[in-house]
């Protein structure tokens, strides 16, 4: 079983290119995925030190961007309980609920995203 520093749910291509970019420039390993059917695949055959879900995008290839940061986080507790979790959104509000770490992206941008997903897996809260 693969596991890698991050996986994350993203579908901005613009996001996922600053990530890419920046994760590589810091050594991280990682795997981007961009739809619910993705993650629900990877979780049963990959694995992560921090799982990042973005608060809305795509059931399948060429849906439409859904609120589904929520499912996500059900579909990675089912295999790993005690996985460490953050919800990546523009709209953090609307995820309260779920009970995980929530970022905002209007406050922190992908390429700080990653630089605080090092912090983390060094030991950092």
């Amino acid at each position: 079983m693969p596991k890698y520093d991050f996986i994350q749910v993203e579908d901005s291509d613009l996001d996922i290119a600053d990530i890419r970019e920046e994760a590589e420039k810091q050594g991280l390993s990682f795997k981007m995925l961009s739809t619910l059917s993705d993650l629900a695949e990877t979780v049963q055959q990959d694995d992560a030190d921090i799982w990042v879900v973005d608060g809305f995008f795509p059931n399948t290839e060429g849906g439409r961007a859904e609120k589904n940061a929520g499912r996500a986080v059900e579909i990675i507790r089912k295999t790993r309980a005690d996985a460490m979790i953050i919800i990546y959104s523009s709209a953090p509000p609307a995820f309260a609920d779920i009970g995980e770490k929530i970022i905002n992206k209007y406050y922190m941008d992908p390429k700080a995203l990653v630089t605080e997903i090092r912090r983390r897996l060094r030991g950092g809260n």
